[in-house]
């Protein structure tokens, strides 16, 4: 066993602070026990612990962690699965998907989906039809797990799979879909601004008022600021 879970506790009780739990506790909407340590502490001890560098092992060791009541041992596996992801093979995508479905909220969900599901099909384009799967999920974690997965894989990202994606949610009302959608969409605007304009005006009518600002707001910002900038070449040859 490489992560102690009574050492570890020990660890996090004593850079708690009380008023802080009950605060991460209200923010979370009162969901999940608290012991009263910011993430980055939390991320920053997992890091002191040696990596099993069998996959097997991580993964009992991630799970023993999941199983524990307070917030921040959730962190703590999510943490220890981002350090280990060079090693994570598409054999820990179920362990993945049961932690999604676990103890569910944006706060564990967004880190495993982006950085560690995302980390693990990158590698593993045999794999990526997983998300299909989950899109069609009647969970509503899975699907925007499924829309987000992309979030850091710059110009390897399969548009047509993305943008699937998007108009199989748009009709959702959930604030997390709609949110999803829309983040996607920005982020992969960063790497393919033109597509991603075509796909929003061709598919406004279906968006959600919050997908489609959230999926423009960068390349507005981007189209003004090359517009002020012709604007100030302009001035300087009149």
């Amino acid at each position: 066993v490489v992560l102690d879970l009574v050492q570890l506790r020990v660890l996090l009780v004593e850079r708690s602070d009380p008023e802080r739990a009950v605060g991460q506790v209200a923010y979370l909407r009162g969901q999940f026990p608290f012991i009263g340590v910011r993430k980055p502490v939390v991320t920053e001890l997992v890091k002191t612990y040696p990596l099993p560098q069998d996959e097997h092992e991580l993964a009992l060791e991630a799970a023993s962690l999941w199983k524990e009541e307070e917030r921040e041992f959730q962190y703590a596996a999510v943490a220890f699965l981002r350090r280990a992801r060079r090693i994570l093979t598409k054999e820990s995508l179920s362990l993945c998907k049961n932690f999604i479905l676990s103890k569910s909220w944006w706060d564990t969900v967004d880190e495993l989906a982006i950085h560690v599901v995302g980390s693990i099909l990158l590698k593993n384009p045999k794999s990526r039809g997983l998300l299909d799967e989950w899109i069609c999920s009647p969970y509503m974690w899975l699907r925007r797990s499924a829309i987000i997965a992309q979030l850091q894989w710059k110009d390897q990202v399969d548009e047509e799979r993305l943008f699937s994606y998007c108009k199989s949610c748009a009709h959702e009302e959930e604030f997390f879909i709609r949110k999803a959608i829309g983040w996607a969409l920005r982020q992969h605007a960063r790497t393919s601004p033109n597509t991603v304009l075509s796909f929003v005006k061709e598919n406004k009518q279906i968006l959600s008022n919050i997908s489609y600002r959230e999926a423009v707001r960068n390349i507005e910002e981007n189209l003004l600021e090359e517009q002020e900038a012709l604007s100030l070449d302009g001035d300087a040859v009149a």
